[in-house]
């Protein structure tokens, strides 16, 4: 009697790769390089790999994507460079470059077809002035006049508690006495 088998793999945690706010969590972390790969196994002892897949993921949730095989060893070259950053080895402009590199590399279509965001940029390095907001509105959004007025101001407030009543208010939203 032979006793085979197809698939099994453990996740093998490659490293931190850049850091980034997780898009599902909104974390700020350094992403990782996980792969994970499938055996052909005999008597339950893992003997051929045929198969193996690479992601990065966040360290908070395990959401994540793949990566495709250019995407992977550029990710493993990157996880190298964060360990040179955090051992002082590299200069913060180097490394942020570099990054900048990666997260361009993610920008394009997946593998699947699918539109993948990129990781969220590095933030400035502490002290850098922040640049200003953007004056101009956002391409298609309506102009502020077309929007019409917001919720009803406040205007008195119950006189049972205090809470201030919109114009609209029939009973009070905090201890439910008609607003008279």
């Amino acid at each position: 009697m032979i006793i085979f088998g197809f698939g099994g793999g453990r996740p093998k945690d490659r490293g931190p790769v850049v850091p980034a706010r997780c898009p599902n969590c909104g974390n700020e972390n350094h992403l990782r390089h996980v792969s994970v790969t499938r055996w052909f196994s005999l008597f339950f002892i893992p003997l051929i790999p045929y198969s193996t897949k690479h992601f990065l993921l966040c360290p908070v949730c395990s959401q994540g994507r793949p990566l495709t095989r250019e995407q992977a060893a550029r990710a493993g070259e990157m996880v190298e460079a964060t360990r040179r950053r955090q051992a002082g080895e590299l200069s913060h402009e180097d490394y942020v470059a570099r990054a900048a590199a990666f997260t361009s590399l993610l920008r394009p279509i997946d593998v699947a077809g699918a539109d993948q965001p990129a990781p969220a940029p590095l933030p400035p390095p502490p002290g850098t002035p922040l640049p200003p907001p953007p004056s101009a509105p956002l391409p298609g959004a309506p102009p502020v006049e077309a929007m019409g007025p917001g919720p009803a101001a406040p205007t008195d407030g119950c006189v049972s508690c205090g809470c201030p009543l919109p114009d609209h208010a029939r009973f009070c939203p905090n201890c439910g006495r008609p607003a008279d």
